[in-house]
């Protein structure tokens, strides 16, 4: 009886582990996941009365250019890292913002020192 209970001992074992190495490295995870290839395109602010825009460009090679008349006039350059979108400032050696995406619900949430704001995608790029 003890043999026939081990094989079904060993194969929780490996599912105990497969989920927490899962867990450990965020797959699975829906904040964060893919913003490189998801950020891209128009989006609308949730929850403001100005409801701007922010509009992500794919340069290529892990570069963004993005506009947001909120926080500025110019466009600005981003680049993903860590599973954020960094958007530099205009002196490309600060991070005025960071962005995250929950895949679940098609949101991006900015962060920076005007605020955390929320956005609906408009439209893919």
């Amino acid at each position: 009886m003890g043999r026939a209970r081990r094989p079904l001992h060993v194969a929780l074992a490996v599912a105990v582990l497969l989920v927490a190495v899962g867990a450990g490295t965020g797959c699975g995870s829906s904040v964060g996941s893919s913003i490189g290839t998801s950020a891209a395109g128009v989006w609308r602010e949730v929850g403001t009365p100005e409801s701007y825009l922010l509009k992500i460009a794919d340069l290529g090679s892990n570069q963004y250019e993005v506009r947001y008349r909120r926080s500025f006039l110019v466009p600005f350059y981003a680049y993903v890292k860590g599973g954020k979108l960094l958007i530099w400032g205009e002196n490309t050696t600060s991070i005025v913002w960071t962005v995250t995406y929950d895949r679940e619900r098609d949101r991006l949430t900015a962060t920076g020192n005007l605020g955390t704001f929320s956005f609906t995608r408009v439209r893919r790029q």
